[in-house]
């Protein structure tokens, strides 16, 4: 579990280096005792949820580069979490990764 976290975080914050033209970042961590909980947002240039996702939606910025996205929300389902993705066009991106703690 940890290392699927570990890469998911690590490729969110790539994407804000590589792609957002972000001049902020922000990291949130959330431990309770039911789930963690880590966001990453930023302020950069966002991009098309929808097409990031599926390569063949009509893109308004150009085409896709990677399958980062895509890996990310698969390593989270495949330890019964969540990744979820939110980004608006000159708005910034955020991720969100959500593990249930299992005791």
């Amino acid at each position: 579990m940890r290392h699927h976290v570990f890469l998911a975080f690590k490729e969110a914050l790539n994407n804000v280096v590589k792609h957002a033209a972000a001049t902020e970042v922000r990291v949130e961590l959330k431990l309770s005792a039911e789930k963690l909980e880590l966001l990453v947002a930023d302020n950069g240039r966002g991009f098309s949820v929808s097409h990031a996702l599926n390569p063949l939606a009509a893109n308004p910025v150009g085409p896709v580069r990677g399958n980062g996205l895509a890996n990310m929300q698969r390593r989270l389902v495949e330890i019964g979490g969540t990744c979820e993705i939110h980004s608006e066009l000159g708005r910034g991106s955020e991720v969100k990764l959500t593990v249930l703690i299992r005791t």
